[in-house]
């Protein structure tokens, strides 16, 4: 299933909201640039020192190798930087085209009304701090892991959280199996998105394997319910402005 709008149009342009994307997609393209020889300057390299690394989040950085050089592994790449300086930044980062098309499209159909809801002022400080929660729980629950955790979701689980709590009912247009179009209730994304992430986390292969970054999705969820409240507090109601698609397979 991929989400494709929103039935209702934000009354302004989600200007933070584009901005994030065309940020991720601009750092995805310099991504795809680099050489695949795991070598310094390459996309293992880049990920490494800007993605997250827990056993680096959790517990700082490592030995040094002999004669004090700087090692040069995932570690030693990500603790050149601020400790913590990879919780922000993983954020913009993915692993390939799916990873990133997946996270744009999500976070443009419920990134926009979010963005309209709570003002540009509050919309991306909230995005980002929750994002980097989301990765230092993430962090938490492997703390000697040495996999790299890249990707825009766990921020993008903190809107969906979010627009949960605030717009329940909104219709969002849903390709089902990528190709038949169909209205689906937010509150029936929520209840997809929390069980494909407890299925999930219930296979072998999450004991050992961070390929998916269960955790932050759920915590990222999480952390956007609880906290939206508060960030929108006198904040004014949105009103609701119909899309007019003139698409006919996409009227309601």
């Amino acid at each position: 299933m991929l989400p494709l709008l929103d039935e209702y149009a934000p009354r302004r342009l989600p200007i933070l909201t584009i901005a994030l994307i065309v940020i991720c997609c601009a750092i995805f393209g310099y991504q795809q640039s680099l050489s695949t020889n795991r070598q310094v300057g390459s996309v293992q390299a880049f990920e490494c020192s800007y993605g997250i690394v827990p056993a680096v989040t959790v517990h700082g950085a490592p030995a040094p190798t002999d004669a004090g050089a700087p090692a040069l592994t995932c570690q030693g790449l990500n603790a050149q930087h601020p400790r913590f300086l990879s919780l922000l930044t993983s954020i913009f980062l993915h692993a390939g085209w799916w990873h990133l098309i997946g996270n744009m499209f999500f976070l443009w159909v419920f990134g926009a009304n979010l963005e309209d809801r709570l003002g540009r002022l509050r919309f991306l400080p909230f995005v980002l701090v929750g994002g980097m929660g989301a990765g230092g729980i993430q962090a938490l629950s492997q703390p000697s892991s040495t996999d790299v955790v890249i990707g825009a979701s766990g921020a993008i689980a903190v809107i969906l959280g979010a627009y949960l709590v605030l717009f329940p009912r909104n219709g969002i247009w849903t390709l089902v199996f990528f190709f038949i179009p169909m209205k689906v209730p937010a509150w029936l994304w929520g209840c997809i998105f929390i069980g494909l992430q407890l299925l999930d986390i219930t296979q072998p292969q999450s004991a050992g394997s961070m390929g998916i970054a269960t955790v932050a999705h759920l915590s990222g969820l999480i952390i956007g319910a609880l906290t939206i409240r508060a960030v929108a507090w006198r904040r004014p109601e949105v009103p609701h402005v119909a899309r007019h698609l003139h698409v006919p397979w996409m009227s309601s």
